[in-house]
């Protein structure tokens, strides 16, 4: 997957939704996270006109190739949010 405009890469834990108790609180509250802080930033950036796309790495988890991509992909990023 190529990136063409600015982003952030947002670096999260993973949980599971389909773990134990502690593992699928966990992928709640990144969840949470998720909805209620990244996308509504993101979605503002983009109103104002700066474009930026907030690349989640654990939305790619599973992707072929994602450990391969993942630094570049960092390195590219004008911030990171960990």
């Amino acid at each position: 997957m190529s990136i063409s405009r600015s982003h952030c890469f947002v670096i999260t834990p993973y949980g599971n939704p389909n773990g134990n108790k502690a593992e699928r609180l966990l992928y709640s509250q990144v969840n949470e996270l998720l909805e209620n802080v990244i996308k509504p930033v993101e979605a503002r950036l983009i109103a104002d006109g700066v474009g930026w796309e907030m690349v989640v790495g654990r939305d790619r988890a599973y992707e072929d190739g994602l450990w391969g991509r993942i630094g570049e992909q960092i390195s590219q990023a004008e911030s990171v949010i960990a």
